[in-house]
Formats: structure tokens, C-alpha cells, sequence
């Protein structure tokens, strides 16, 4: 957790990851190309695969507003970029939010976007679904739970899309739906 206790803290925190030979961390703009940038960042094994994701960056000030935040990395370092001046409410919170993938749907389809065993157009269908739904790990949740919550609701008809377009994928198939 990051705490930003006035206006002379620092602006950026690196967090390093160890991690193994061939893997890397890359924001989602690189690997699922600007156009479809969820601003999440990937850790990226030596086959391609996404194995983790570390969800968009976000800060908060001291009445609970958004503070305005990225990331970039630098080799095997994510480094939190957090916008604030004198006029900010401090203190100002960020925690970082990184997540295995050891959801088997996750994976599924991590694999199908690194893939080029499949059509190119699929593929740019497929990344346009998951940037619509707030990325990777919030297209996951939703398609596990779009059954009534209002977030499912409001993205049924790109579920329902997205579901159309994942038919017939296998892996996907089978533990997604």
C-alpha cells in the first residue's frame, strides 16, 4: 500500500517483481495494442501467456476522490505515477492490485489473445469485447456472473457478443460457459 502523506512525497513508487527467465511485464496497450488499452499490465510468460494481471492503477485522496495515476514499467518494474499538488487532500492511498491467473476462464482466453492460431479479426473481436468490459479480469467476472447484477446488466448485449464470438473456441468453451 502506498500512502502520500503531503505535497513533498514522491510522485512515483516502483514495485520489482522476481521473476523467471523469458517472462516479462507488459502493459496491455503493447500487448493488446493501443487501440485497445484496458491500462492493466500483464506478466507474461516465455510462451506468450498471460499468467497475472495487475489491474488498472488507482489512488484516492483523503475525502475519497480519484486522484489521477498510471503505470509504466521499466524491465521488471512497475512504477505507480501518482498526479498531485499542494492543493491535493492528503493523506492520498494507492495499493496496486495484482492477481494470478489460476482462473482456468482467465486463461482460456489469455492463451486464445496471445494466440496466432486463430484468425486475426476473432482475435481484434475478442480484445475490443474485453476493453469494452473494463479489461481481463472484469470481462472474467462478468461472464462468470451475468446473471442479475447491474454490471452484467449493463454490459449484457457485449456478453452477449462476446459469448457469440467465443463459440466454437474450445478451451474458452469449456471453462467459461
Amino acid at each position: 500500500m502506498i500512502q502520500v502523506d503531503n505535497e513533498r512525497a514522491l510522485h512515483d513508487y516502483t514495485f520489482t517483481f522476481y521473476l523467471k527467465e523469458g517472462f516479462s511485464l507488459v502493459q496491455s496497450s503493447d500487448f493488446l495494442g493501443k487501440d485497445y488499452d484496458t491500462k492493466e499490465v500483464y506478466i507474461i510468460d516465455d510462451q506468450n501467456h498471460i499468467i497475472a494481471i495487475i489491474s488498472p492503477a488507482w489512488a484516492r485522496d483523503a475525502k475519497g476522490n480519484k486522484v489521477n495515476t498510471y503505470f509504466t514499467t521499466n524491465g521488471n518494474q512497475l512504477i505507480q505515477h501518482i498526479d498531485f499538488d499542494q492543493n491535493s487532500i492528503f493523506p492520498i492511498v494507492a495499493d496496486p492490485l495484482f492477481e494470478d491467473i489460476i482462473n482456468s476462464c482467465a486463461f482460456a482466453i489469455a492463451a486464445f489473445i496471445g494466440s496466432t492460431a486463430f484468425p486475426i479479426g476473432k482475435i481484434t473481436k475478442v480484445k475490443h469485447f474485453i476493453q469494452a468490459l473494463g479489461g481481463l479480469r472484469a470481462a472474467v467476472r462478468a461472464i462468470k456472473i451475468a446473471g442479475g447484477l447491474a454490471a452484467a446488466k449493463r454490459a449484457r448485449g457485449i456478453l452477449g457478443d462476446l459469448a457469440l464470438e467465443l463459440l466454437g473456441i474450445a478451451a474458452i468453451e469449456h471453462n467459461c460457459f
